[in-house]
Protein backbone atom coordinates (compact mmCIF):
# COMPACT_ATOMS: atom_id res chain seq x y z
CA UNK A 1 0.00 0.00 0.00
CA UNK A 2 1.12 3.39 -0.89
CA UNK A 3 -0.48 6.23 1.32
CA UNK A 4 0.76 9.03 -0.82
CA UNK A 5 -0.22 7.81 -3.56
CA UNK A 6 -1.93 9.92 -6.27
CA UNK A 7 -5.40 8.70 -7.85
CA UNK A 8 -5.91 10.62 -11.36
CA UNK A 9 -9.73 10.46 -12.53
CA UNK A 10 -10.07 9.41 -15.96
CA UNK A 11 -12.65 8.80 -18.81
CA UNK A 12 -11.88 5.75 -20.66
CA UNK A 13 -8.67 5.47 -19.00
CA UNK A 14 -7.28 8.37 -21.30
CA UNK A 15 -3.92 9.98 -18.97
CA UNK A 16 -1.41 11.43 -19.79
CA UNK A 17 2.05 9.49 -19.47
CA UNK A 18 3.72 11.81 -18.14
CA UNK A 19 1.47 11.46 -15.22
CA UNK A 20 1.96 8.15 -14.85
CA UNK A 21 5.81 7.40 -16.07
CA UNK A 22 9.13 8.96 -14.37
CA UNK A 23 6.94 10.39 -11.69
CA UNK A 24 10.03 9.92 -9.14
CA UNK A 25 7.03 9.21 -6.33
CA UNK A 26 8.23 5.97 -5.28
CA UNK A 27 11.29 5.74 -3.71
CA UNK A 28 12.33 1.89 -3.73
CA UNK A 29 14.66 1.97 -0.99
CA UNK A 30 12.51 3.61 1.50
CA UNK A 31 9.76 1.83 0.98
CA UNK A 32 11.29 -1.45 1.31
CA UNK A 33 12.54 -0.41 4.50
CA UNK A 34 9.51 1.01 5.48
CA UNK A 35 7.42 -2.33 4.83
CA UNK A 36 7.91 -5.37 6.86
CA UNK A 37 6.98 -8.23 4.93
CA UNK A 38 7.63 -10.68 7.70
CA UNK A 39 4.11 -11.09 8.34
CA UNK A 40 2.36 -14.27 8.23
CA UNK A 41 -0.27 -12.94 5.60
CA UNK A 42 -3.03 -14.77 6.12
CA UNK A 43 -3.05 -12.90 9.20
CA UNK A 44 -2.99 -9.46 7.92
CA UNK A 45 -2.00 -7.40 11.46
CA UNK A 46 -3.89 -4.61 12.49
CA UNK A 47 -0.30 -1.79 12.78
CA UNK A 48 -0.94 -1.95 8.80
CA UNK A 49 -4.38 -1.02 8.94
CA UNK A 50 -3.71 1.93 11.35
CA UNK A 51 -0.79 3.15 9.72
CA UNK A 52 -2.31 3.53 6.17
CA UNK A 53 -5.45 4.61 7.86
CA UNK A 54 -7.25 1.36 6.39
CA UNK A 55 -10.60 0.12 8.29
CA UNK A 56 -13.67 -1.54 8.29
CA UNK A 57 -16.82 -1.87 9.41
CA UNK A 58 -20.14 -3.66 8.52
CA UNK A 59 -23.70 -1.40 8.95
CA UNK A 60 -26.50 -3.62 9.38
CA UNK A 61 -30.35 -2.59 10.12
CA UNK A 62 -33.84 -4.28 9.82
CA UNK A 63 -35.46 -1.28 8.18
CA UNK A 64 -35.47 -1.06 4.42
CA UNK A 65 -34.02 1.78 2.26
CA UNK A 66 -36.05 4.94 1.02
CA UNK A 67 -35.06 5.04 -2.57
CA UNK A 68 -34.76 8.56 -3.04
CA UNK A 69 -32.73 9.41 0.05
CA UNK A 70 -30.61 6.44 -0.93
CA UNK A 71 -30.16 7.40 -4.49
CA UNK A 72 -29.20 11.14 -3.22
CA UNK A 73 -26.56 9.47 -0.98
CA UNK A 74 -25.42 7.41 -3.71
CA UNK A 75 -25.11 10.41 -5.70
CA UNK A 76 -22.21 11.85 -2.64
CA UNK A 77 -20.51 8.18 -2.24
CA UNK A 78 -17.62 9.26 0.13
CA UNK A 79 -14.29 8.77 -1.86
CA UNK A 80 -12.72 7.32 0.89
CA UNK A 81 -15.02 4.30 0.56
CA UNK A 82 -12.96 1.70 -1.89
CA UNK A 83 -15.04 -0.99 -1.28
CA UNK A 84 -18.83 -2.01 0.03
CA UNK A 85 -20.23 -5.35 -0.75
CA UNK A 86 -23.61 -7.29 0.31
CA UNK A 87 -27.13 -7.19 0.77
CA UNK A 88 -29.73 -4.35 0.90
CA UNK A 89 -33.52 -4.08 1.39
CA UNK A 90 -35.20 -1.69 -0.53
CA UNK A 91 -38.90 -0.52 0.56
CA UNK A 92 -40.47 -0.34 -3.31
CA UNK A 93 -39.21 -4.18 -4.18
CA UNK A 94 -39.83 -5.99 -0.70
CA UNK A 95 -39.77 -9.27 -1.89
CA UNK A 96 -36.13 -8.93 -3.45
CA UNK A 97 -32.75 -9.39 -2.10
CA UNK A 98 -30.33 -6.51 -3.89
CA UNK A 99 -26.18 -7.01 -3.85
CA UNK A 100 -24.15 -3.94 -3.75
CA UNK A 101 -20.63 -4.61 -4.69
CA UNK A 102 -18.30 -1.42 -5.62
CA UNK A 103 -14.84 -1.24 -5.84
CA UNK A 104 -13.48 2.56 -6.57
CA UNK A 105 -15.87 4.26 -9.13
CA UNK A 106 -17.49 0.96 -10.23
CA UNK A 107 -20.53 -0.46 -8.26
CA UNK A 108 -22.93 -2.70 -9.47
CA UNK A 109 -26.66 -2.58 -7.72
CA UNK A 110 -28.56 -5.90 -8.81
CA UNK A 111 -31.38 -8.16 -7.61
CA UNK A 112 -30.10 -11.21 -6.72
CA UNK A 113 -33.38 -13.27 -5.39
CA UNK A 114 -35.62 -13.16 -3.01
CA UNK A 115 -36.02 -12.89 0.70
CA UNK A 116 -36.98 -16.38 2.81
CA UNK A 117 -39.58 -14.53 4.14
CA UNK A 118 -41.45 -13.44 1.05
CA UNK A 119 -42.06 -17.10 0.11
CA UNK A 120 -45.02 -19.30 0.92
CA UNK A 121 -45.63 -20.39 4.36
CA UNK A 122 -44.43 -24.27 3.65
CA UNK A 123 -41.35 -23.27 1.86
CA UNK A 124 -39.87 -21.12 4.60
CA UNK A 125 -40.73 -24.05 7.15
CA UNK A 126 -38.62 -26.24 5.00
CA UNK A 127 -35.78 -23.30 5.01
CA UNK A 128 -35.46 -23.56 8.75
CA UNK A 129 -34.53 -27.26 7.73
CA UNK A 130 -31.97 -26.49 5.17
CA UNK A 131 -30.26 -23.17 6.52
CA UNK A 132 -28.94 -23.88 9.93
CA UNK A 133 -28.13 -20.56 10.86
CA UNK A 134 -31.44 -18.98 9.50
CA UNK A 135 -32.78 -18.76 12.95
CA UNK A 136 -30.09 -16.65 14.24
CA UNK A 137 -31.00 -13.74 11.48
CA UNK A 138 -34.90 -14.27 11.62
CA UNK A 139 -36.64 -11.41 12.47
CA UNK A 140 -40.85 -12.59 13.42
CA UNK A 141 -42.27 -9.22 11.93
CA UNK A 142 -39.58 -8.73 9.11
CA UNK A 143 -38.19 -12.51 8.35
CA UNK A 144 -34.64 -12.52 7.11
CA UNK A 145 -34.88 -8.86 5.09
CA UNK A 146 -32.36 -6.41 6.54
CA UNK A 147 -29.93 -4.61 5.08
CA UNK A 148 -25.90 -5.51 5.90
CA UNK A 149 -23.04 -3.59 3.98
CA UNK A 150 -19.77 -4.11 4.66
CA UNK A 151 -17.60 -1.04 3.51
CA UNK A 152 -13.46 -0.94 3.62
CA UNK A 153 -12.04 2.62 3.51
CA UNK A 154 -9.41 5.01 3.99
CA UNK A 155 -9.84 7.62 6.25
CA UNK A 156 -13.17 7.06 6.53
CA UNK A 157 -15.72 9.17 8.77
CA UNK A 158 -17.79 5.82 9.83
CA UNK A 159 -19.88 7.63 12.37
CA UNK A 160 -20.57 10.11 9.64
CA UNK A 161 -21.32 7.49 7.46
CA UNK A 162 -23.58 5.68 9.53
CA UNK A 163 -25.50 8.69 10.23
CA UNK A 164 -26.56 9.45 6.27
CA UNK A 165 -27.13 5.84 5.97
CA UNK A 166 -29.76 5.91 8.80
CA UNK A 167 -31.28 9.18 7.21
CA UNK A 168 -31.67 7.51 4.02
CA UNK A 169 -33.97 4.46 6.16
CA UNK A 170 -37.92 4.37 5.77
CA UNK A 171 -39.68 5.99 8.58
CA UNK A 172 -42.87 3.85 10.24
CA UNK A 173 -45.32 6.53 9.48
CA UNK A 174 -43.99 7.24 5.67
CA UNK A 175 -45.85 6.37 2.36
CA UNK A 176 -43.58 4.19 -0.42
CA UNK A 177 -43.67 5.59 -3.87
CA UNK A 178 -43.01 3.12 -6.47
CA UNK A 179 -42.59 6.11 -8.88
CA UNK A 180 -39.02 6.78 -9.63
CA UNK A 181 -37.47 3.26 -8.73
CA UNK A 182 -34.77 3.38 -10.67
CA UNK A 183 -34.24 -0.65 -9.51
CA UNK A 184 -36.70 -1.73 -10.59
CA UNK A 185 -36.58 -4.27 -13.82
CA UNK A 186 -39.04 -3.67 -16.58
CA UNK A 187 -39.80 -5.99 -19.72
CA UNK A 188 -39.92 -4.80 -23.31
Amino acid sequence: MQPQAKFLETRFAVVPVSKVVNTRLFDEKTELEDYDRSDDLSHPSEHHDLKFGIASFVYRRRRPFNLKRFNDWLDQWPPEITRCKDVMWLITQPERVFNISQSGWAMDIIPSGYWIASMKKWEIKKMFTVRKHLRESWDERLGDRMIELAFIGQNMDKETIIHDLDACLMCEDEVVTLRGDSFRLTHH
